[in-house]
């Protein structure tokens, strides 16, 4: 199952970086907002055995790692249009924490 979700999550990542590269912002960043919820439910199915909806993980990854959870929470407070800038730096923060899992 951990593979599973590592493929799903790698594949939420490079599907956003196809949509980053052809200036789709908006289907990148959901498709990175994607990946990083899918890296919650990892993490806690790989650390607890529980395989918990996105929701549900992102509650349990505020416990146990504050510093992902900080980054989901950041980037799902982004309203309006999505700047290059700020879908740069999800992306940035997002290949950061796909390496450490």
């Amino acid at each position: 199952m951990e593979e599973e979700l590592r493929e799903k999550i790698y594949g939420y990542m490079q599907r956003g970086g196809r949509f980053f590269e052809e200036g789709k912002r908006e289907l990148a960043f959901k498709s990175y907002m994607e990946a990083l919820y899918a890296i919650s439910v990892y993490l806690v199915y790989r650390d607890l055995g529980m395989l918990l909806p996105a929701g549900a993980a992102t509650g349990v990854l505020r416990s146990r790692y504050p510093d992902i959870y900080d980054v989901i929470e950041k980037y799902a407070a982004v309203q309006g249009e999505i700047s290059p800038e700020i879908l740069g730096e999800l992306r940035d923060d997002l290949k950061r924490i796909y390496s450490m899992i």
